[in-house]
């Protein structure tokens, strides 16, 4: 994502994004403009010599000079003011979208743990967590892979959808038997289809809101969906009006529902694989890990502070990390602030905030 100054001054990050090509000025491929990358390259965070594990090498002259004269200059600040203010700027941006996900939806994001996945979630997840109020976090070692493995391994879905219109006062039996029963149609002919032999599951859903309400929610049928009798049209309402209540804390029990749109989900659940390695809890207890064998600087809070280095290749489960510290992969680099921890565990590092 490009940081720059609009015309009052403000600093901005994103949505406009350099790319892989020409990508950020670090890479030396023509870009010019300052990114997220350039202010971790500034910042100390990224070590130029080691990025993707040593493959590529980075500018860190021209990223410091692209966010000193798109940045630091037009704000009046220093460079390392300025590309920590670009990384605060990201994070708040993704904490916000966080907060959509959760309290909006009248969860704490403060009771869960977050799992970091994408080859740059290293660089500001554990700022990112600790603006929300989360106190953990699960870096995968293979976080940069994590979408590509989900798409390898991910259950087959086919999901169908009818719009079929109706009001729980005077409830359309007949016409809602024939929406699922079209839906149950598309299933079996998506099914039939996959040539695969893992076990297969369905489920119907419905899009349902109060009467005259502006939003709709969506409430789980189950496989077999019963609504042939008033009677299931009490638990309809029984589950909508419990959901509604856990979504927004309210609820109205004695309005009618309108039942706008219906789906069904048929899944082929495919086998996944064991990600923990066979070393997984041979080590008990905390062992204080050491640095690859050099420390650098880096900036937190407009403080420069000295920081440990270590190599992921040569972290083995029980050992300890103290922040601030970066651990270096070959396709990501985690940065642990100061006052966080890491635990290293075969699979993944256990950040605590």
């Amino acid at each position: 994502s490009i940081a720059y100054v609009d015309a009052g001054g403000l600093m901005h990050v994103g949505p406009e994004s350099a790319g892989a090509n020409p990508g950020p000025a670090a890479y030396g491929n023509g870009g010019t403009e300052p990114t997220v990358t350039d202010a971790a390259v500034v910042l100390g965070y990224l070590d130029p010599a080691e990025f993707l594990g040593g493959k590529m090498v980075l500018d860190s002259a021209a990223a410091y000079n692209s966010v000193r004269e798109f940045l630091a200059e037009p704000m009046g600040t220093t460079v390392e003011a300025a590309a920590e203010s670009v990384m605060t700027i990201a994070s708040e941006a993704m904490r916000g979208l966080l907060g959509d996900l959760t309290v909006s939806q009248g969860r704490d994001a403060r009771e869960c743990s977050m799992v970091a996945g994408g080859g740059a979630a290293g660089l500001n997840i554990v700022r990112i967590a600790r603006e929300a109020g989360i106190r953990r976090v699960l870096v995968p070692r293979m976080a940069a892979g994590l979408s590509a493995v989900g798409g390898l391994f991910s259950d087959i879905i086919g999901v169908f959808s009818r719009g079929h219109y109706t009001v729980t006062s005077n409830f359309d039996f007949a016409g809602v038997a024939n929406t699922l029963r079209d839906l149950k149609d598309e299933m079996d002919r998506f099914l039939a289809e996959i040539d695969h032999p893992g076990e297969t599951s369905v489920r119907y859903l419905c899009e349902a809101r109060y009467e005259q309400q502006m939003w709709e929610i969506e409430l789980d049928l189950g496989p077999q969906p019963r609504l042939s009798q008033d009677g299931d049209l009490d638990a309809l309402r029984g589950a909508f009006n419990a959901k509604h209540l856990d979504l927004f804390a309210t609820q109205q029990e004695d309005s009618q529902l309108e039942l706008v749109s219906w789906r069904s989900e048929a899944r082929v659940i495919r086998h996944k694989p064991l990600l923990v390695a066979k070393s997984e809890g041979a080590r008990t207890g905390h062992e204080h890990a050491q640095p690859q064998g050099h420390t650098r600087f880096g900036w937190f809070d407009n403080e420069r502070l000295k920081m440990s280095v270590f190599r992921g290749a040569d972290l083995h489960p029980g050992m300890r990390i103290i922040g601030p510290a970066i651990i270096t992969e070959p396709t990501t680099t985690l940065v642990l602030i100061p006052g966080s921890t890491a635990d290293v565990r075969a699979s993944c590092y256990v950040i605590d905030i």
